[in-house]
């Protein structure tokens, strides 16, 4: 008896580990994951730069080399790859345009570097030697003990980076990324009726406690955020408040840990799970972190990225009432000024476990627009599948009224955001700008981008509202709105392969421009923006019966899952601290929620930089 007592009780713990190991697809990525390394893997001996004509990528596939980044431009696409010398030899033996950039990887760190600040290139040479550059970007090596000066340097002084990691990534047409079904025809009476309950007041509140206009609560803690910067202490409480806001919301949320060399960090990640299709996975979010020229005293952030972090939870406060056919995602990146670490990571997890991601709408600075023309960037680069889906915020856009002037980003795209971790990972995405970059449309920057000037009170509201609707009206088309969707029973074991099934899809209205060039959307046929002051309401609410669905329970969170507390992860390493510095009183909360003009003046030019307090460099790799 004793023995099949025993035999019972083996079998009972194998069957409950089986199942802990292989979650639900639908559940976030860190149900059962341990910290995702983006230095586990190095480069080949030599950095290669290849641009091989269509049809002659298959001639690589037989050959070791690793991808590690897809260069857009006007004449196509560039790889920046790796290889030992001998394979160089045959790459450019088969035909293919081969350029060296480094001979000798060993001791190297690498990451672009944005080319449009006028003291980028400067400051760059300085710090290592640049191997690559054109019009949008530098790509700069530095010794891997000089990687400290640099982190500390170019994003403090307004210039973005990102990490060209050593993680080969799948050949580019290896994970196509499929069109992005478009559910409806027409305007969708449900979603109409939720975009007014997008609000400046509520965007306002959110960027006020992110950005530390006003004291917030965490975990029975008032905790002013003077700071989110990724290797300040206060980087702790800014993701303990973005967790804390999901969960109170009774939204399944999980930390996802990530690991660089000497760093690391958290990214958020919150599921509204899909009830026929929960495998299939929308992303939407931003990254939370922030810095400025004194980073570790003050950084609020408030439009870097305050304004996409509070539209993405707003977004998320609202459709949590809602079923929906596929599970919607909203995430939270840490890391991303020191070169797009956090979501670099998560893609990588993601990609490895062969999650089923449809997309992902990354929402980065959306609250500077100083001339009152409500231009949006969208970055979609040259992939169908990243324009599709973009296609699909150009449409919601119109058809929800929300009247924003959209210029779509192919050729001329930017890879300083988190959308490009998920393009290198062969996923759909694109970003949704402010107007930053000069193009068809001349340049509205923000004067007070990356420095302590970053206020609430430089933040248009206003156009922070239409831009978050305009992303909700996509999110809740895309991953199918719906009160009377049928349940399919929960998804168990491992995460297919990423499959696709062809739907209808509808095409926009607007013709596609030819790919390397930057097209201006406009917002109906043939029309301009309105002039300032004209009113621009979303669409009437029409008399429906909009049902307010009961959640699910959620899964159990670390600390009460069957395994115990989750073990405290490894954690940046604190500079010393600088000398406590005058600060101004700060406005009440009253002040704050108060209602604003909906066009503010528009800001003066920002002051000449103080000196700030640098504290010591962090330890090298």
């Amino acid at each position: 008896m004793r023995r099949h007592r025993h035999v019972a009780l083996v079998l009972s713990i194998a069957l409950w580990l089986s199942l802990v190991a292989a979650p639900p697809a639908w559940l976030p990525a860190s149900a059962a994951e341990k910290p995702a390394r983006l230095d586990a893997a190095a480069f080949g001996r030599r950095l290669l730069l290849i641009a091989p004509e269509p049809g002659q990528l298959d001639a690589l596939r037989g050959l070791p080399v690793s991808f590690h980044a897809t260069l857009y431009s006007d004449t196509g696409e560039r790889y920046v790859t790796s290889a030992d010398a001998s394979t160089a030899g045959q790459i450019a033996a088969a035909g293919i345009p081969v350029e060296v950039l480094d001979a000798d990887t060993r001791g190297q760190v690498y990451y672009f570097v944005d080319a449009r600040p006028p003291e980028a290139r400067t400051l760059a040479a300085r710090l290592g030697r640049i191997l690559y550059a054109d019009t949008g970007q530098l790509l700069l090596a530095a010794q891997a003990e000089d990687e400290p000066a640099l982190l500390a340097t170019l994003p403090t002084r307004g210039i973005p980076i990102a990490l060209l990691a050593a993680d080969p990534l799948p050949l580019p047409d290896q994970t196509p990324s499929p069109p992005a079904p478009v559910r409806a025809a027409a305007a969708d009476p449900l979603i109409a009726s939720l975009l007014p309950e997008v609000t400046p007041t509520d965007i306002s509140n959110l960027i006020a406690d992110l950005s530390g206009e006003r004291p917030t609560d965490i975990d029975g803690r008032s905790v002013t955020f003077y700071t989110r910067y990724t290797f300040s202490g206060q980087i702790v409480d800014a993701q303990r408040y973005v967790y804390q806001f999901f969960t109170n919301r009774g939204l399944p949320t999980s930390y996802v840990d990530w690991t660089y060399a000497n760093y690391s960090g958290r990214n958020v990640v919150a599921d509204i799970r899909g009830v026929v299709h929960p495998e299939r996975i929308w992303l939407i979010g931003g990254h939370f972190d922030s810095i400025s020229d004194d980073p570790y005293n003050r950084a609020p952030g408030a439009d870097d990225n305050g304004s996409g972090a509070a539209a993405t939870m707003v977004i998320a406060d609202i459709l949590r009432h809602y079923q929906f056919a596929d599970t919607i995602r909203f995430v939270h990146f840490s890391g991303e000024e020191q070169g797009m670490w956090g979501s670099k990571a998560y893609a990588q997890a993601l990609s490895g476990q062969g999650a089923q991601v449809m997309g992902y709408i990354d929402l980065d600075m959306i609250g500077w627009d100083s001339d009152h023309d409500d231009t949006v960037e969208l970055h979609a680069g040259a992939r169908s599948g990243s324009n599709t889906l973009a296609s699909t915020f150009i449409t919601a856009n119109t058809r929800y009224g929300q009247e924003l002037r959209i210029e779509l980003k192919q050729g001329t795209t930017s890879r300083f955001s988190d959308h490009s971790s998920f393009w290198d990972y062969g996923y759909a995405a694109f970003l949704v700008l402010e107007n930053y970059t000069d193009d068809t449309i001349p340049s509205d920057r923000n004067p007070w981008y990356h420095t302590t000037g970053d206020l609430l009170s430089r933040v248009n509201l206003e156009y922070v509202t239409h831009t978050a609707r305009a992303a909700l009206a996509t999110i809740a088309e895309l991953a199918g709105i719906g009160a009377n969707l049928t349940p399919t029973p929960t998804v168990t074991g491992a995460v297919p392969a990423p499959t696709w099934t062809p739907t209808a899809t509808w095409t926009p209205t607007a013709t596609t421009s030819p790919a390397g060039q930057c097209v201006e959307r406009v917002n109906k046929e043939g029309s301009r923006p309105r002039a300032r002051g004209a009113s621009r309401s979303p669409p009437p609410r029409p008399a429906i019966s909009r049902p307010r669905l009961t959640r699910e329970p959620a899964p159990p969170a670390w600390g009460c899952c069957p395994l115990g507390p989750r073990p405290s992860p490894r954690r940046v390493r604190a500079a010393p601290p600088c000398p406590p510095r005058p600060r101004s009183p700060r406005p009440s909360p009253s002040a704050i929620s108060s209602a604003r003009p909906r066009r503010p003046a528009p800001a003066t030019p920002p002051p000449t930089r103080p000196s700030a307090c640098r504290p010591a460099p962090q330890p090298p790799r």
